[in-house]
C-alpha cells in the first residue's frame, strides 16, 4: 500500500518489482521462515532496508495463506522508530530517576569486590565512613572494607554467610571512620554472581546507628543503676501486671521467706493474710488511686505460713510494656508495732503487778 511505499521510500511501480523478504536481514527471514511453516502466522520485531539503505525498525504481524493456489504471506507492518524514540525517554527517565535516589538516600549504598574495593558508592557511604565524596572513597584503593572493619575477623565471617546464603540483613558491627572515630553500623547486603556462578561483587545498604547505640547503652546503664539501688534497698519493691509478680527485689522477698524468682507469677493477694485479702483491689490495674498513690497498712503471711509480718506499703500505678501496672514499697513495721503496743500496755499497766494502773482506769472514766 502507500504507505508501505513511502515508509521504504519506493515508487508503487518499483516496490512491486522486488521481493519485500529481500528487505529483510537474512539470519532473522530464515527464523521466521520456520516459525511461519509451523505456526502459520508470527509477529516478531525486526528492521526492514529501506531504498537509501537505512534501517527501518518495525513490528511485523505475519500471517501465511494460500491465495490463487499459491502460498502468500500477508504482512503488516507497523513503525517503530517513534516507540523506541519514546522508549529510550523513559529509559533515560527511568536512569535519572534512578541515580538521583541512589545518590540522595539516607543510607550508604554501595558495591564492593571481594577484595575490599569499594567500586560504586552514594554520598551518605562516603559521610558514614568519613570521606568528601564517592570519589575519594573508591580511590582509597582495596582492602578499604576490610581496613574499616574495627574488629577484620568480622568481614570474613560476614563474607561466609553471604557464600552460604546469598545474603544477611540488619547485622550490626564496628567500623573505624577515616579520621580514626568509631562508629557503630547496620549492614545488609546481598551477592551478585555473574553466569559462571563466580562472585562478581556484594552489594548493599550501609546505616550508621551510632547515636542509637549510645542511647541504647545509656538507658542500659541506668536501668542498671536503678536495679542496683532497688536490689540494695532495705524497704520491699514491686511490680505487678495482669494480675501476676513480675519483679520483687531480695528485700521482699526475704521478707517474707521466699528467693525473689519464686514469688514471679504469684498474686499480690495470695501473700496477704486472710484477714486482710479483701484489701488487694487495691493492687489491681483498675483500682483508681485518686491521690496517685495510696498507703495501706497489711499484714502478709511469711513462707512458713505461721508468721504474720505487718507492713506499710505504698501502691502507684506505671505503664509497663504497653499495659498498666501496679508498683510499690512495702516495708517491715513488725517490730514498730509491737514497739508501740508494749509502749501503750507500759503507760496502762503497772511495771510489777502488770494490773492496770489509775491512767488505764482515768482513761475508761
Amino acid at each position: 500500500n502507500d504507505t508501505s511505499c513511502a515508509l521504504l521510500c519506493y515508487a508503487r511501480d518499483e516496490f512491486l518489482e522486488i521481493s519485500p523478504s529481500s528487505r529483510m536481514d537474512p539470519q532473522k527471514l530464515r527464523e521466521v521462515r520456520e516459525a511461519w511453516l509451523a505456526d502459520q502466522a508470527m509477529l516478531f520485531d525486526t528492521q526492514l532496508r529501506a531504498k537509501d539503505g537505512s534501517n527501518l525498525p518495525v513490528r511485523i504481524h505475519a500471517r501465511l495463506q494460500v491465495l490463487d493456489g499459491k502460498h502468500t504471506v500477508l504482512a503488516v507492518c507497523h513503525d517503530q522508530r517513534d516507540v523506541q524514540k519514546s522508549s529510550g525517554a523513559a529509559l533515560l527517565d527511568v536512569e535519572r530517576r534512578y541515580a538521583s535516589i541512589f545518590q540522595n538516600a539516607v543510607e550508604g549504598i554501595y558495591q564492593s569486590t571481594t577484595d575490599g574495593r569499594i567500586i560504586r558508592a552514594n554520598q551518605a557511604l562516603a559521610r558514614v565512613l568519613g570521606y568528601a565524596d564517592p570519589d575519594e572513597l573508591m580511590a582509597a584503593g582495596p582492602n578499604i572494607v576490610e581496613r574499616a572493619y574495627l574488629h577484620p575477623e568480622q568481614r570474613a565471617d560476614l563474607l561466609r554467610r553471604l557464600d552460604n546464603d546469598g545474603f544477611y540483613a540488619d547485622v550490626e558491627f564496628q567500623m573505624t571512620r577515616r579520621d580514626g572515630s568509631t562508629i557503630w553500623v547496620s549492614d545488609n547486603s546481598r551477592v551478585v554472581r555473574d553466569k559462571s556462578g563466580e562472585v562478581e561483587y556484594y552489594e548493599g545498604t550501609l546505616q550508621d546507628i551510632t547515636q542509637r547505640k549510645q542511647a541504647e547503652e545509656a538507658l542500659a546503664q541506668s536501668e542498671e543503676k536503678y536495679r542496683t539501688l532497688v536490689d540494695m534497698s532495705q524497704d520491699g519493691v514491686f511490680l505487678s501486671s495482669r494480675g501476676g509478680l513480675v519483679y520483687v527485689n531480695r528485700s521482699f522477698a526475704s521478707m517474707l521467706g521466699y528467693q525473689p524468682e519464686e514469688m514471679t507469677g504469684m498474686s499480690f493477694s495470695s501473700l496477704l493474710a486472710p484477714e486482710d485479702r479483701h484489701s488487694s483491689n487495691a493492687f489491681e490495674e483498675e483500682y483508681v488511686l485518686h491521690a496517685g498513690h495510696e498507703l495501706h497498712e497489711l499484714r502478709f503471711m511469711h513462707k512458713d505460713e505461721k508468721t504474720r509480718i505487718v507492713a506499710a506499703v505504698t501502691v502507684a500505678h506505671v505503664p509497663y510494656r504497653g499495659a498498666p501496672a501496679v508498683t510499690g514499697t512495702v516495708r517491715d513495721v513488725t517490730a514498730q508495732k509491737r514497739s508501740e503496743q508494749e509502749l501503750l500496755r507500759g503507760a496502762y499497766h503497772d511495771a510489777l503487778t502488770d494490773l492496770p494502773n489509775r491512767s488505764f482506769f482515768m482513761e475508761k472514766l
